[in-house]
C-alpha cells in the first residue's frame, strides 16, 4: 500500500516501485538491511457482539502504549504490537502479534487469545 497514492493494494504500482528501485540499487542489499521480527497469526471462532467493550477490555489489561483503532484494534507495544479484528468473511476474531523475539510473539498471542475468549464467555455478562 502507498498511502499518499491509495489505500488499496496495488501490485502493479508497487511493482514498478521496486524496479525504480532496483535501477539505483542492489535488491539484495536492501533486503539484508531489514530486521526480521517474528510474527504469529491466528483466529478465535466466533464473533463479538461489542467491539468497543473488548477494545475497552484488551487496552485495560494489556496496557498499550497506543493503539490504533483503523482496521480492529491495534495495541502497541515498546518492542511488539497485537492487532485484534472481526474476520470479513468468516465468524472469526482474527489475531495477529509481531514482536522482536519470538517467544514476546507468542506470549502476546496468548494474552490476546485468553482476553478475547473470557470476554467471549462472559458477552452475556458485564465487561
Amino acid at each position: 500500500m502507498f498511502p499518499p497514492i491509495s489505500l488499496c493494494p496495488d501490485g502493479i504500482y508497487a511493482a514498478a516501485q521496486i524496479v525504480a528501485i532496483a535501477e539505483q540499487q542492489k535488491l539484495s542489499g536492501l533486503v539484508d538491511k531489514l530486521p526480521g521480527y517474528p510474527m504469529v497469526r491466528g483466529s478465535i471462532v466466533g464473533t463479538v457482539r461489542d467491539m468497543e467493550k473488548l477494545k475497552q477490555k484488551l487496552r485495560l489489561e494489556l496496557k498499550p502504549i497506543s493503539t490504533d483503532n483503523i482496521d480492529g484494534i491495534k495495541l502497541i507495544f515498546k518492542d511488539s504490537w497485537l492487532l485484534v479484528r472481526p474476520s470479513g468473511t468468516e465468524p472469526k476474531i482474527r489475531l495477529t502479534a509481531e514482536a522482536k523475539d519470538e517467544s514476546t510473539a507468542h506470549r502476546l498471542y496468548e494474552y490476546g487469545t485468553r482476553i478475547i475468549e473470557e470476554f467471549q464467555r462472559g458477552q452475556n455478562g458485564d465487561y
